[in-house]
C-alpha cells in the first residue's frame, strides 16, 4: 500500500530566488475531516485511494495541515500579476494557496498545491480560506473535465471542517489538494516583466522550460551556451541577456496548447467565467475554477459570472479573450526578445503593459498567428467526432497538429464547411438544450429518415417542433454521413462515446 505521506516531495520552485515566492506554513482548520478522495488523481500519483471515514482520513488531514512530518514538503505562496477583466493588477499571488512541493512519478512530475490553508502575504486583507461550497465545485469540475478528455488541474482530496468562514453569509472552511504539472501562469511572466525584474524574467523562462517543456531542451541548451545569463543576479534587475530563440519557442508552445484548450472547451459548452491572465496556465490546463458553467440552453452570449458586468467572458468570446491574453504574455516576453522595443515602450504611459499587438517584435507577432489554426483544427476535430463523422482515437490525444482542411472520408470537417457553422446558428437561435440535442441527434435513425416527410423525426421533435431551417441542415448532415460511408450503427456508437449523457449543470453545481 502506498500512501500520500510516503511520497517524497521536492519543491524545485522554492529553489528560485526569494522574489518568486514567500514561505508560509498552513494554519489548521477546526475539526478537519476527509469528505472525498479522487481515485483518478490518486492513480496519477501512484498512490492508493482512501475512502472517507477510513482510519487514514485523520492522518491525511494532519499531514496536509503540517501537523505530521512529510519529507520534502516546503510550503510557499507564489507571486504573480495579471490582467483582471482587462485591467492590469501589478501584484496578485497565491492569496489562499500553498505550493507544497512536486511529486515525481516515473518521468513526470506534479505540483501539490493546498487551497484554503490560511492567509499569505498575497491575501490582500483576505482570510486565505476556501469555503466548502466553492471547493466542492472545483473538485467536481476537475473530475468532470478530465472525464471529457479536456486538459485540467486535478483535485486529489476534499477536506471539510467546522471552521467558520465569513463571506456574504457564514460558511464553513475547507481544503482542496490540487494536483497539476505546473501552476505557472501568464501572470507570472507579467509580474517579472512589468515590475522590471527582467533578470528574474529570464530565470523564470529557463526554469519553466527546463521543467515543463522537455521538447525545447536543445533550444534551452543553445541559449545557455551562446548567450548565458549571469550566475548572480545583477544589482539592476532591468539588465538582462536576451534569449530570443528560447522566448519565441516557448511562446509557440503556449500558443498551440492554449488554442487546443479552447478548442476543447467550445464543443462541450464549457464556460470558464474568469479568463484573467492570472488564471491562464502556460501548459494549456484549465486552471482556477470560479464561476464556471456548462451551457444548458445553447446561448452564444451566455455569461456564467454574475460579476462580469460587461460580458467580457461570454461563451462566444472565450477564443478571442485567450488570444488577447496571449498577446499580453507576448508583451511580457519582449525584454528577452528585443530590448530596443522594451526601451522605446518604457517612455510610453504604462510601458509594456499597454503595448499594442502590432508593435510586438515580429517574431512574437508571427507566433501569435499560429493560434487560429491550432484552435480551429482542434475545434473542428471535436465537432466532427460529436457528429459521428470521424472516430475519436482511443488512449493518447490525437496528433497536436491535425490538418484543418481535407476531403478524405476520415478527415475532420474543413474550416470552410458549413455543417458546423450552420448548426451553431440554429442551436443559438432556438436556445436548444445543448446536452440533450447531441444525445438525441445520435439516437434516431438518420439513415432511414425520409427527407420528404412532413415532420422532423423523433426524438428531435421537441427540440425543433416546427422544423423550419433545421430541415435543410439535417438533409446536409445526412448527405455528409452518406458521402463518408459511415453506417448507422457506427455513427450512433461514435456519438454515444463522445457526447455526454450528463454534464455538471448549474442547477446541480
Amino acid at each position: 500500500m502506498t500512501a500520500l505521506s510516503q511520497i517524497v516531495l521536492d519543491n524545485a520552485y522554492a529553489r528560485l530566488p526569494d522574489a518568486f515566492y514567500r514561505r508560509v506554513q498552513p494554519t489548521a482548520l477546526r475539526n478537519p475531516r476527509l469528505l472525498a478522495f479522487d481515485s483518478g488523481t490518486a492513480a496519477l500519483l501512484g498512490i492508493d485511494p482512501l475512502a472517507p471515514g477510513e482510519e487514514g482520513g485523520r492522518a491525511l488531514c494532519d499531514l496536509l495541515q503540517g501537523e505530521r512530518a512529510w519529507e520534502g514538503v516546503d510550503p510557499i505562496a507564489q507571486v504573480y500579476a495579471g490582467h483582471q477583466f482587462g485591467v492590469y493588477v501589478p501584484r496578485l499571488g497565491d492569496g489562499r494557496a500553498l505550493l507544497l512541493g512536486q511529486a515525481r512519478v516515473g518521468d513526470r512530475h506534479y505540483d501539490l498545491q493546498l487551497k484554503g490553508a490560511g492567509p499569505t502575504p498575497y491575501s490582500r486583507r483576505g482570510d486565505g480560506r476556501a469555503v466548502l461550497r466553492s471547493t466542492i465545485r472545483e473538485y467536481l469540475a476537475s473530475v468532470a473535465l478530465r472525464g471529457l478528455g479536456i486538459p485540467t488541474t486535478h483535485a486529489l482530496c476534499l477536506i471539510g471542517s467546522d471552521h467558520p468562514v465569513y463571506r456574504e453569509t457564514p460558511e464553513t472552511g475547507a481544503l482542496l489538494l490540487r494536483v497539476a504539472e505546473s501552476h505557472v501562469r501568464f501572470g507570472t511572466f507579467e509580474y517579472f516583466c512589468h515590475s522590471e525584474q527582467h533578470a528574474h524574467l529570464r530565470t523564470l523562462l529557463e526554469a519553466t522550460v527546463e521543467r515543463d517543456f522537455p521538447q525545447l531542451a536543445d533550444v534551452l541548451a543553445r541559449a545557455r551556451r551562446d548567450a548565458p545569463a549571469p550566475t548572480e543576479a545583477p544589482l539592476d534587475l532591468r539588465e538582462v541577456v536576451p534569449c530570443p530563440e528560447l522566448a519565441v519557442a516557448f511562446l509557440r508552445e503556449v500558443v498551440r496548447r492554449t488554442g487546443h484548450l479552447v478548442g476543447e472547451w467550445q464543443p462541450v459548452g464549457f464556460c470558464h467565467g474568469v479568463l484573467n491572465t492570472d488564471n491562464c496556465s502556460v501548459l494549456g490546463l484549465t486552471l482556477d475554477y470560479g464561476p464556471y458553467g456548462f451551457l444548458d440552453d445553447f446561448d452564444l452570449d451566455h455569461v456564467c459570472n454574475h460579476s462580469d458586468h460587461r460580458a467580457r467572458y461570454t461563451y462566444e468570446r472565450q477564443p478571442d479573450v485567450l488570444l488577447w491574453n496571449l498577446g499580453r504574455l507576448a508583451a511580457a516576453l519582449v525584454p528577452l526578445v528585443d530590448p530596443g522595443v522594451c526601451e522605446t515602450q518604457s517612455r510610453e504611459p504604462g510601458g509594456l503593459v499597454h503595448l499594442a499587438l502590432e508593435r510586438l517584435p515580429e517574431p512574437l507577432l508571427d507566433v501569435l498567428d499560429g493560434y487560429g489554426p491550432a484552435l480551429v483544427s482542434r475545434y473542428l476535430r471535436r465537432m466532427s467526432e460529436k457528429l459521428g463523422l470521424i472516430a475519436r482515437p482511443s488512449g493518447a490525444q490525437p496528433e497536436d497538429r491535425e490538418p484543418v482542411e481535407g476531403d478524405a472520408p476520415d478527415a475532420p470537417l474543413s474550416a470552410g464547411h458549413r455543417l458546423v457553422g450552420d448548426l451553431v446558428v440554429l442551436l443559438d437561435r432556438g436556445k436548444v438544450d445543448h446536452t440533450t440535442f447531441w444525445r438525441r441527434l445520435g439516437a434516431f435513425d438518420l439513415a432511414g429518415w425520409n427527407r420528404e416527410g412532413a415532420e422532423i423525426p423523433a426524438p428531435l421533435t421537441t427540440l425543433f417542433p416546427c422544423g423550419g431551417p433545421f430541415r435543410p441542415w439535417l438533409v446536409a448532415y445526412q448527405e455528409e454521413v452518406a458521402r463518408r460511408g459511415v453506417d448507422e450503427a457506427e455513427r450512433r456508437s461514435r456519438m454515444q462515446a463522445v457526447n455526454p449523457a450528463v454534464v455538471l449543470r448549474n442547477s446541480l453545481a
